[in-house]
């Protein structure tokens, strides 16, 4: 199994499990039941979204992507409407808090649905790598908006342009991290523990007053990406990426 759910003491724990947790068509399935499902019972009071092993999450499996690239560029982006915004969708509708334990190594999509959470614990050993201009592409999973609450409009565009790995301590310097440890499975329980024996009504109305409209920009990055993903860049810089070489970028 990629994805396990277990809830117990009011935590429901979502793990990805599987060996560098790449989000493939069976894991988002997975992740968007767990979101719908166990994590909105009515006796949970906090949801944990974590990785096992040394990833958290490294965004979109892209080996999977390639062959639907072969198969028709012009709808192997669908995925972004299809299955990425449900899933931010499901995650930020939680009524109760959500914390991501950012276990290890997290990219891509991987970094948008930690941000989907409410508050972030990260592993010291953790590190960040957003890889969409890497290849071609421009963000999803809803992170222009999210990036963009956590440390504004310039630096979201200069962290994504850059395309830079980011540390654990650079994470949280920038805004991306509640708590950086070196004790992560321990500090990640007392955080959530806290949650769990809190004031869930507020919670809940905290959640409601803070929030932002993500719809607009879950419209805007799936179009894009649609239209991305029929770029030649696109195309080769996956291709570059597979067989770990250099990208060319021609613009087009």
């Amino acid at each position: 199994m990629t994805v396990t759910v277990t809830t117990a003491g009011g935590v429901c724990t979502v793990a990805m499990t599987a060996r560098i947790n790449g989000l493939t068509t069976e894991v988002r399935r997975l992740l968007l039941e767990a979101f719908e499902g166990p994590a909105i019972e009515p006796d949970v009071r906090v949801v944990v979204l974590r990785g096992e092993g040394r990833t958290f999450c490294v965004g979109q499996d892209l080996t999977e992507h390639a062959a639907r690239l072969e198969v028709n560029p012009s709808t192997a982006l669908d995925v972004v409407a299809d299955e990425y915004a449900p899933l931010v969708r499901a995650i930020r509708a939680v009524a109760v808090p959500v914390v991501a334990g950012v276990n290890g190594a997290a990219a891509g999509a991987g970094i948008g649905l930690a941000l989907c959470a409410d508050v972030v614990v990260m592993s010291d050993e953790a590190r960040l790598t957003f890889a969409f201009a890497g290849i071609g592409l421009a963000a999803d999973s809803g992170l222009h908006a999210t990036l963009t609450d956590a440390v504004g409009a310039r630096r979201a565009r200069a962290l994504l342009l850059l395309d830079a790995p980011l540390s654990a301590t650079e994470a949280a310097a920038a805004g991306l991290a509640d708590v950086v440890t070196a004790d992560f499975e321990t500090t990640l329980a007392r955080v959530v523990g806290g949650l769990a024996t809190g004031p869930t009504a507020a919670y809940a109305a905290i959640k409601r007053i803070v929030s932002t409209d993500i719809e607009p920009t879950l419209d805007a990055e799936a179009r894009e990406q649609t239209r991305l993903g029929e770029t030649t860049d696109h195309a080769d810089a996956v291709r570059a990426f597979l067989a770990k070489e250099p990208a060319t970028f021609r613009g087009r």
